[in-house]
């Protein structure tokens, strides 16, 4: 029988600590078809084993997500609630937790 067990608490007699899980990072690409720099950053994201959403921004609400984030323009990722604007790998890996920076 396995059991979570919150901080600080000391499991019962009989019951195994069970690791929680990590959860998984938000990743959500704003783009649009044909667009060069969009295409980079998913392909990127794809590299690194990262999985994300993507919301064409063709459609307008998702166009007036990207503006209330206060930008003009994409590729936007935003990554557990922080948006990261163009292709900037050093950033994103950064803010993945990926390592070494560069492409």
């Amino acid at each position: 029988m396995k059991a979570i067990i919150g901080k600080n608490k000391i499991p019962k007699k009989g019951f195994q600590v069970k690791e929680e899980e990590d959860q998984s990072m938000q990743v959500t690409i704003y783009s649009k078809p044909h667009c060069l720099e969009c295409n980079l950053v998913k392909r990127f994201l794809k590299d690194h084993g990262v999985k994300f959403e993507t919301k064409d921004c063709s459609r307008t609400e998702y166009l007036e997500e990207v503006k209330e984030m206060g930008f003009l323009g994409v590729p936007v990722t935003v990554i557990d609630g922080t948006p990261v604007q163009g292709l900037q790998p050093d950033l994103l890996k950064k803010h993945l937790h990926l390592g070494q920076a560069g492409l």
